[in-house]
């Protein structure tokens, strides 16, 4: 079991570990708070001995760090508060277990701090209640309580159970088919779609017997079958003379007309006017030059 000291009194520091000592503990002292968490996240403290104020201020986050490593942590206070004070404590440490003050004897706190580690590990290994026990202890009450008879029925006689006699056998219900009927079919008018109904078959008319007047029906001997085809290639041939584009004779070409395809007039050369030939333009000639200078006159 290790306990830790957070407090800045040394002398205090130092009866209470001589207490703890005395009942078993490992103590680790401090009287500043970062040396407290850095071990406190290294060791696994079982109990911690916190000063209200280290270092001018609460050192929860201590408790804080040490529970986060341990949920079984019991913590105890050294305080002077009085009256409700205590309660905003006990919200900053959920491990806060005591509030003891500072003048307390220090084998009273090694006692109480082997009580908190003694309570914590018993609620370690039974985290849950008993059910079963709870269970007697309801049933018990119940037993033990008179409005309640008669609810909870005891243990009966085998002889007074109702046993069917076989001279009267129970009737059983018919079970019916759980196939579903099947559906109407769908040519049936809505009328006559009732549930479970079953469709009869329809018969099928009877073959109409051809009567004579029926082309279909009329049978031609060999000379009635040519006779029909020479008719009908007779009148082929008529509507095809009616109806060129059908596959008659091609039209003759139409011939043009002879003033059309006559050459055209040539005129006599004779008959021509006599055009007189012009005279050749004549180039213009160079100025004279005068000798001796060969400048140009310009008159005014």
């Amino acid at each position: 079991m290790q306990v830790m000291i957070l407090d800045e009194d040394p002398a205090l520091r130092t009866q209470i570990a001589a207490a703890l000592t005395h009942e078993g503990f490992d103590v680790l002292s401090f009287g500043r708070v970062q040396p407290a968490k850095d071990a406190a996240r290294l060791a696994i403290v079982d109990v911690l001995v916190l000063g209200e104020a280290v270092d001018g201020r609460l050192a929860h986050d201590v408790a804080l760090l040490a529970e986060w490593r341990n949920p079984g942590l019991g913590a105890i206070l050294l305080s002077d508060r009085q009256g409700t004070e205590f309660d905003e404590l006990f919200e900053l440490i959920p491990s806060l277990q005591a509030v003891l003050g500072r003048q307390t004897d220090p084998r009273t706190l090694a006692q109480l701090a082997l009580s908190a580690v003694r309570s914590r590990s018993r609620r370690h290994r039974s985290p849950e209640p008993d059910l079963a026990d709870e269970l007697e202890d309801d049933l018990a009450d119940m037993a033990e309580d008179p409005a309640t008879v008669g609810v909870v029925p005891g243990p009966q006689n085998p002889a007074d159970r109702m046993v069917p006699s076989p001279a009267c056998p129970a009737r059983t219900a018919s079970v019916s088919d759980p196939v579903a009927p099947a559906p109407a079919p769908l040519d049936l008018m809505p009328g006559q779609m009732l549930a479970g109904a079953r469709s009869e078959s329809r018969e099928e008319p009877a073959l109409k017997p051809a009567s004579v007047s029926d082309p279909a029906s009329t049978v031609l001997s060999a000379a009635e079958t040519r006779g029909l085809l020479s008719d009908l290639a007779r009148r082929y041939a008529t509507m095809n003379e009616q109806r060129p584009g059908l596959g008659g004779p091609a039209p003759a070409p139409q011939q043009p007309p002879a003033e059309a395809s006559a050459p055209p007039a040539v005129t006599p050369a004779a008959t021509l006017p006599a055009f007189e030939p012009l005279p050749p333009v004549s180039r213009p000639e160079p100025p004279a030059r005068i000798a001796g200078g060969g400048r140009r006159l310009h008159l005014a």
